[in-house]
């Protein structure tokens, strides 16, 4: 049986509906005014991918992740401007929309009429960091340090991570070590930008103490977000050749040694192992994330109890649960199913 839970939930945000909207409106017009200048089919096709992210499931968060930070701020020394909130929303967005595109020609999905767009929204996701505070230089150092681990984190991936497909085979090689999953968090790390910009503009120094809590609680929320969508993706990356580390745990609880093998029958034998071993195993490391980043986020002064941080990690904890309570109720009915044919038969 297949996990069937949703990818990372995107959990009901703190600004209300109408807030939330006029955000999301100040900044697509914020995209349009930096579009304008593009030639057509490239503003054309760029703005409509914006619009399509911002309005899906993760839009909200993408967006609204830096209003909702700033408010959740126990006392920010400086009041920060909807405008600029809007542009770190923005940042995020063009960010967001152009590794996703670039993810897809990483696994040999890329559609090439997109890489364009993808360009574009690379430099303007880098602009609107960098520009949100133009004279902080320690800040937009940070920016493009993350920048470039985020890149690195994906030149591992592809050297490392990716086995061989044939025609119904796969020829499988060592697996990758992904160690303590830091490169989980590398890949997703533009999402913590948008927060630490915030810190940074209400006068917090990204070196403190404080902002390096900040910064491990949000490692940890992007580590146990990105297993829970790998979790609910293992068979799609299995078939594709992509090794995630959901993907690594079910090929080594079946024992498998280098080699071509038949790509359906690895996943049969592997669907067996996944759904009683395996997704335990990982939702217990999504909780112990959880936990980490829960406990960075204790520890700091700067953040209001239940703030958004916590809200995020609550909807990681609650996919958690909710995957275990899928496979108890698959386990049950099987052991119920099993006892009633024992019975029938005899």
């Amino acid at each position: 049986q297949a996990y069937v839970n949703h990818k990372s939930p995107s959990t009901a945000l703190r600004l209300t509906g109408e807030d939330n909207n006029r955000l999301k409106q100040l900044v697509l017009s914020m995209a349009e005014e930096q579009c304008a200048s593009l030639e057509d089919d490239l503003r054309e096709t760029t703005l409509v991918s914006l619009k399509k992210l911002a309005v899906g499931s993760n839009g909200d968060e993408i967006i609204c992740l830096a209003r909702n930070f700033y408010d959740s701020l126990m006392s920010p020394s400086h009041k920060l401007s909807e405008e600029f909130m809007a542009k770190l929303g923005l940042a995020n967005l063009y960010g967001w929309l152009a590794y996703t595109i670039y993810d897809d020609f990483l696994d040999g999905e890329g559609k090439p009429e997109l890489i364009s767009t993808a360009n574009v929204s690379m430099r303007r996701s880098l602009e609107n960091f960098v520009g949100a505070l133009p004279e902080n230089e320690s800040f937009a150092a940070f920016v493009h340090h993350t920048f470039d681990a985020i890149d690195g984190a994906n030149a591992w991936e592809v050297a490392r991570c990716r086995f061989k497909l044939g025609s119904a085979k796969l020829q499988t090689g060592r697996l990758p070590d992904y160690g303590n999953l830091e490169k989980l968090a590398d890949r997703s790390l533009g999402h913590a930008l948008a927060p630490m910009a915030v810190l940074a503009a209400a006068g917090q120094g990204l070196d403190t103490d404080e902002a390096q809590k900040m910064f491990r609680t949000l490692r940890h929320y992007l580590i146990a977000r990105q297993l829970n969508d790998d979790a609910h993706d293992w068979e799609e990356d299995l078939r594709a050749g992509r090794v995630t580390p959901a993907v690594v745990m079910v090929l080594k609880k079946i024992g498998v040694r280098p080699g071509k093998r038949d790509i359906t029958e690895l996943i049969s034998t592997g669907r067996h192992h996944f759904w009683h071993v395996v997704l335990p195993e990982i939702c217990e490391l999504m909780r112990s994330h959880v936990r980490l980043s829960r406990e960075a986020l204790k520890s700091s002064a700067l953040v209001k109890k239940d703030g958004i941080m916590d809200e995020l990690l609550d909807g990681i904890e609650a996919s958690a649960s909710s995957a275990l309570n899928q496979q108890k109720q698959a386990e049950d009915f099987l052991k119920h199913y099993r006892q009633s044919t024992k019975k029938h038969k005899n």
